[in-house]
């Protein structure tokens, strides 16, 4: 029998813990679909948010930060009014600006995984625990212009990349 977090109670949790969670990765649509969806999840349940996760892909360019960063008003309306999202707009606005962010930040050819890792791995030496190593990683991502992250939205964000190694000591994937 596979043992995992005691959060991964339902299809879709598990779906996510065994599949995505927590598991480095360096793909530039994963990383903002990961930091978006935590933004999203704010005050909702995780599972709620990985309901509508298809739904999210289509609407928002399966998280393309570039076309995101292009929105206008009429796209960002037609968010607020898809019955099948979460239509709040401060989160909205959130996820659009912070595409906006990345693509006026990053240099010709830099990534947003270069700098969210580098930024990971430069924090990771100077911080002796997870929680200190998100305090500075959230610090300096506001610093950079980010919005709508907080704490523990980028303790979860941190989490979900695999950052660290966020799963229970009982897991087979700890």
């Amino acid at each position: 029998m596979t043992a995992r977090c005691s959060w991964a109670t339902t299809p879709e949790l598990i779906a996510y813990h065994d599949q995505i969670w927590g598991r480095p990765t360096t793909d530039d649509q994963a990383l903002f679909k990961a930091l978006s969806l935590e933004i999203m999840q704010g005050g909702l349940s995780w599972e709620t948010v990985l309901k509508k996760a298809e739904d999210f892909d289509s609407a928002y360019d399966q998280f393309d930060y570039r076309k995101i960063a292009r929105y206008d008003r009429y796209k960002y309306q037609g968010l607020l009014q898809d019955s099948r999202l979460i239509r709040n707009r401060r989160k909205i606005q959130a996820i659009i600006h912070n595409a906006q962010v990345l693509v006026d930040r990053l240099a010709e050819g830099e990534t947003f995984a270069d700098y969210l890792w580098d930024l990971i791995d430069d924090t990771k030496k100077q911080s002796d625990s997870n929680d200190a190593m998100s305090q500075k990683i959230l610090k300096a991502m506001k610093k950079d212009g980010f919005t709508y992250i907080g704490p523990a939205t980028m303790t979860a964000f941190l989490e979900a990349i695999g950052a660290f190694n966020p799963h229970q000591a009982a897991c087979d994937w700890a």
